[in-house]
């Protein structure tokens, strides 16, 4: 008799329990945190202490353009098969048409979507890939000089790529980004202000 009143008052104080407002703020909270965390970038995650981003470069929208010219022609190029086109070769005409649009899209937009390039007030952080991920860092300190290329096209549209010279390191080349002449800026601004707080210190 007293273990079934046991678990009777186990049963009757549990969803109480569980559904306290402690536990769910608690769960709440933690639900939010999973989510800030898989959101966040790799520059974001690897942020030491005191170290804060100061500009991240983005890519051309020439580049997303690009892959929805390709799609578009792909698109057209299907139409006119589904239209032109018997019954069983039109199977195998959306089969192959769905493979090289996907296979378009990645190739043009998995390194844009996949590569993050940042300056912080410590270093130059540039990560590139996805399942394979490769990282190039460059202290502040360590910059020598920064160099960017823009062709006509470049210049006019607003793109070009950054090239960075250090000290004990190879050159990196970045790839092509939107405003160049703005990061190249941000880079010198950031290399000032990391200087000065050694000064300081």
């Amino acid at each position: 008799m007293l273990s079934a009143l046991y678990w009777n008052c186990v049963s009757f104080l549990v969803p109480f329990v569980i559904g306290t407002p402690w536990a769910k703020r608690e769960a709440s909270w933690r639900r939010r945190r999973i989510h800030r965390r898989c959101s966040l970038g790799y520059i974001e995650q690897s942020l030491g202490q005191d170290e804060k981003i100061l500009f991240k470069a983005r890519f051309h929208w020439l580049n997303y353009a690009v892959a929805w010219i390709e799609l578009a022609f792909v698109l057209v190029v299907g139409a006119w098969i589904i239209v032109t086109s018997p019954a069983t070769f039109l199977v195998v005409s959306l089969v192959v048409g769905c493979l090289v649009v996907l296979a378009l899209l990645l190739g043009q937009m998995l390194p844009v979507w996949t590569t993050e390039i940042g300056v912080t007030n410590h270093r130059l952080i540039v990560k590139r890939g996805w399942l394979s991920r490769s990282t190039d860092e460059i202290q502040l300190r360590s910059i020598e000089q920064v160099n960017f290329e823009q062709g006509a096209f470049g210049r006019l549209l607003g793109y070009g790529r950054v090239d960075v010279h250090g000290t004990g390191v190879g050159n990196l080349l970045l790839p092509s980004i939107a405003d160049p002449l703005t990061f190249v800026q941000a880079i010198d601004n950031a290399k000032g202000i990391s200087n000065s707080v050694a000064t300081t210190a």
